[in-house]
This record gives C-alpha cells, structure tokens and sequence, in this order.
C-alpha cells in the first residue's frame, strides 16, 4: 500500500508515496544540500528517532541517505602525500579487518568480496589544500567541498581540516561497510603508538581473532586482481 499511496510525510510537508527517491535522513549536514532538489524527499522523522523506527525502514526498504550516498573527488586533484599516515593505514588492514569481523561477519565477507582490504594495503594518503567533492544522492548531484574522499587507494584529505585522523577514520569505515559510531575504533588503531598497542587495544575492547579460515582468505583478497578499480564505490 505504500508504494501505491501517498501516506508517508516528507521534510517538505507533503505526503508521498514510497520511491527510489525517498530516503530516512541520517546525515543532516549532508541532506541539507539536497533539501531543495525536486526529485528528492526525506522521511520526516528527526535523525535522532530512526534507530527506533528501523524495523520500519527495513520493511519499506527505505534506505539511509548515508548508505546510499555517493562521494567522489573531482578530477585533477593533487597535493602531497602523507607518508606516515599512507604507512599506518597499511599497517592496520588486519587490525581493521578485526574490527569489522566483531561487528558482522557479514560485512566482513562483503568487505572481501568488494576488495576493500586489498585497497586498504595498498592505501595512499594525500593532503590537499582545497577538497572539492561532487556528492550524488538519487539522480541528483552537488559540488561541494569537504575533509575527506577517496579516489581508488587514495585518500584525499584536506590539510585544513581539524581531527584529520577522525575524518580518515570516518572514511575507512566508509569503505569497509561499518555502521555510523564505529569509526572510534577505527581513529583508536590510526593513533596507536605501536602494533602491539594496537593488538592490545583490541584485546581490551573484545573485538575477536579471525579464525585461520577467514585470515586466509583476507589474505587472498589482497591479490592483484584486485586493485583501483574495484567495485566499491
């Protein structure tokens, strides 16, 4: 009945029926940029109340903005690579890859699957003076600029922002399927001092080994057939 009705109250005051064009607005700043686009609508409901109404959702198939989404670099960006950073990203691919197997082993497959860990050892980490970023929500897109976006491997990120790791961490967690939230742990493993504190951190907040099985086949995902133009977006 949904679908075929117009029942569902949208952030413009209007009653509309469910579409591929109506989205559950978890990302306000984000949103706010396509508030005013004509094909668009978000569900009326305060970003802080959709973790109560994700049964909802999930029955209506009505996705987050944020899941759907997509960011990408524009063209002819250049700056200098951070080296440090570049170096501690590929460090972490397991640590990472822990992390995202405690929250769903699920995600964890997918992440295989899409070759995000194979572009996480092969990661670069670029600070540019001006991130400008072009966002596509439906068939609609906009031209603004931002803290960070990813181009393959690489990891664009603005030398002005503030809490760098924090951004690339918010990024990573992007690429790996991770939940909103998730990222701390992720800006926790960029800031350890060591691979052992990493490890250690870890260990403490209970995020598990992968089993042998699953190692393995992480390993194999970082083959070459993998690379820069893998399906994640």
């Amino acid at each position: 009945r949904f679908d075929r009705e117009a029942l569902l109250l949208d952030h413009r005051g209007e009653l509309v029926a469910m579409s591929a064009v109506l989205f559950a607005d978890d990302s306000p700043e984000l949103s706010a940029l396509f508030a005013d686009a004509q094909g668009i609508s978000f569900l009326a409901i305060a970003t802080e109340r959709l973790p109560s109404v994700a049964a909802f959702l999930e029955v209506l198939k009505i996705p987050r903005a944020s899941d759907v989404l997509t960011v990408e670099a524009t063209d002819g960006l250049d700056g200098k690579r951070n080296e440090q950073l570049s170096k501690k990203l590929r460090e972490m691919v397991i640590p990472i890859a822990r992390v995202v197997y405690t929250q769903s082993h699920d995600r964890f497959e997918v992440a295989i699957a899409e070759g995000a860990f194979h572009l996480l050892s092969q990661a670069v980490v670029i600070e540019v003076v001006d991130l400008t970023q072009t966002l596509t929500l439906g068939s609609t897109q906009r031209v603004t600029t931002g803290h960070v976006a990813r181009r393959g491997h690489e990891f664009l990120l603005s030398s002005s922002a503030a809490s760098k790791l924090d951004h690339l961490a918010m990024e990573v967690s992007k690429l790996v399927r991770l939940p909103k939230g998730a990222s701390d742990a992720i800006s926790r493993l960029l800031i350890a001092p060591s691979m052992d504190d990493a490890i250690s951190f870890l260990g403490v907040r209970g995020f598990r080994n992968l089993p042998p099985e699953d190692e393995l086949n992480l390993r194999a995902s970082e083959s070459p057939k993998y690379g820069a133009n893998s399906p994640v977006s």
